[in-house]
């Protein structure tokens, strides 16, 4: 015994064509729906050092702003927690003696954790022929004459210097 209507025997496809007509009402329904949920799912709140970052070597003995290229950056760092996700690919002003050949760090590139400390921006990178002896860097958060500057210096302190930093952090 079958249950459908004596229209559906005379018209053939008529049942197809409702579940197509059904389906497609269906998937204007859902369709903005899905996509605020894929909205949700991939926004988060970024945090004060979320961005795009170039920093440039302080010294007066670099006189054009390729030589001044030291780091250019990629932070990823959430609201509210310590640590960061740095994106780096090292540029001229990387190397300890700006005015000497150019050094074999330069072009050099990876991905490192940070911390965030009182504001500032700590993290290590392994650019030195000693794995024990990595190049800290200091983005420091500070408002007026000290926005925009930070340090960096070996970890036995052998050697250091400052730099800028321009870039704005992407948040909203």
């Amino acid at each position: 015994m079958s249950f459908r209507s004596p229209e559906a025997a005379t018209v053939p496809g008529r049942r197809a064509k409702g579940a197509v007509s059904l389906a497609a009402g269906l998937a204007l329904l859902f369709t903005p729906l899905a996509a605020v949920a894929q909205e949700e799912v991939g926004r988060e709140a970024v945090g004060a050092w979320h961005g795009n970052f170039q920093l440039d070597r302080d010294d007066p003995r670099i006189h054009t702003r390729g030589g001044a290229d030291m780091l250019r950056i990629q932070v990823i760092h959430s609201m509210g927690t310590p640590v960061a996700t740095i994106s780096w690919v090292a540029g001229r002003g990387i190397c300890e003696d700006p005015a000497a050949e150019p050094c074999e760090w330069i072009g050099a590139g990876g991905t490192v954790s940070g911390r965030v400390l009182q504001k500032d921006l700590v993290f290590a990178l392994p650019l030195s022929a000693d794995a024990e002896d990595p190049l800290i860097v200091i983005l420091r958060h500070g408002s007026g004459p000290r926005a925009g500057h930070g340090q960096a210096m070996n970890s036995k302190a052998d050697f250091g210097f400052d730099f800028s930093y321009s870039g704005a952090p992407d948040t909203p």
